[in-house]
């Protein structure tokens, strides 16, 4: 959007480099005398810079500094009304104009807070300026003030005759639509806030009326398929695709007796081989999965022993124990299996870093000679 600044009328000035050298060369303007040279008649044309009345002095600053500003140089421009702002005329109107035009610069600059400064000093001395309100709203828009920015326009249009002020209502517009994004934005995420804690929370009671052993590592591996609530089966209240801004209903977290779904690592020890389920629903059975992953022999399995069969699936609970799984048996049942014996003390099937693991064997030989390992491997720890 184009800053309104008001400038002199004339000739244009021309580039940025004719201006600096214009500026540079004169003696008026001049940053320090150049040396060698006889420099008394060129203090003395300097000092006309400040000669005539206040306003007469920052009349002269302002139009210099317009003519910068015409060319984009923005920071000397701001010199120079400031030099006219130091003067302090006795014409208010020409006082607020300095004051308007530097927020024009600090704007285009983006030093917002300095253009809130000015455009105050700008309303002290005409509470009815225009420039100043629209400004300052264009400042506390950038700052993301949106109710001050929205409160500036409004007293603008509110003076008579700014009501049909085109760019204060365009500006107007803009900010009221950056305020409904962000307060939808806040809304969003707090509410997504809120989900991911509830939902942990209900996740976690799952676990527990499941009996499962939570452990977490220092160093867990990526994991793309955490366990989850299976969304086919959660009433629509719980649903994930709720809209987290103004829903047609409260989300709420889904019951911990919810259907939950787990990644599962299916271990092949003989063979230093795994396969990963990445969605394996609790109330479907192991046989579901074994048919679908040996229905074509893994290429590692060069005699063609793993077939569903001949395999048999083993859990080793966190008490140490091992439980032989029938391909029957769904992952719901296996938890509850897991769990031991009442007084006993609760045992369970290990969630690690997220993850489920079970080990799948040939039947027969392969099968004995693991579970001899695993159970010698037992006897060692127990009494070390």
């Amino acid at each position: 959007m184009a800053v309104i600044i008001e400038a002199p009328a004339g000739p244009s000035v021309g580039s940025s480099k004719n201006i600096d050298d214009l500026f540079a060369s004169s003696p008026l303007f001049m940053q320090s005398l150049p040396e060698g040279e006889e420099n008394d008649a060129v203090a003395a044309l300097q000092s006309l810079a400040y000669d005539g009345t206040p306003d007469e002095i920052a009349l002269n600053f302002k139009e210099h500094g317009n003519d910068c500003f015409s060319v984009k140089q923005y920071r000397e421009a701001i010199g120079f009304y400031t030099q006219g702002i130091d003067v302090k005329p006795d014409d208010k109107a020409l006082f607020e104009v300095l004051y308007v035009n530097r927020a024009a610069c600090n704007l285009a600059l983006k030093n917002n807070r300095k253009v809130l400064h000015d455009c105050s000093a700008a309303l002290e001395l005409n509470p009815r300026s225009v420039k100043a309100l629209y400004r300052s709203s264009l400042a506390l828009l950038a700052l993301e003030q949106h109710v001050e920015a929205i409160d500036c326009c409004e007293r603008a249009l509110a003076i008579p005759g700014g009501a049909g002020n085109k760019p204060v209502q365009t500006l107007l517009a803009t900010v009221r639509e950056r305020q409904e994004k962000a307060d939808r934005k806040h809304v969003e995420s707090t509410e997504r806030a809120r989900r991911e804690k509830e939902g942990a929370l209900a996740l976690n009671l799952a676990f527990g009326v499941r009996g499962i052993h939570v452990q977490k590592t220092s160093s867990p591996p990526d994991n793309p398929y955490p366990p989850h609530f299976d969304e086919e089966c959660v009433p629509e209240d719980s649903m994930s695709s709720i809209p987290l801004y103004q829903p047609p209903s409260p989300w709420i977290a889904p019951s911990p007796e919810a259907p939950l779904i787990f990644p599962v690592f299916l271990l092949y020890p003989s063979h230093g081989q795994s396969d990963l389920i990445s969605l394996f629903e609790e109330n479907t059975a192991f046989a579901d999965h074994l048919d679908a992953i040996f229905a074509t022999p893994p290429p590692w399995d060069t005699a063609r022993a793993y077939r569903p069969s001949n395999v048999v699936v083993y859990c080793e609970t966190a008490y140490g124990r091992l439980l032989k799984i029938p391909r029957k048996m769904a992952l719901r049942s296996v938890f509850e299996a897991a769990r031991g014996q009442e007084g006993k003390g609760q045992d369970g099937v290990v969630l690690k870093d997220g993850l489920l693991s079970f080990v799948v064997l040939v039947k027969g030989e392969e099968e004995k000679a693991w579970v001899a390992e695993a159970k010698k491997k037992q006897q060692i720890q127990s009494t070390s």
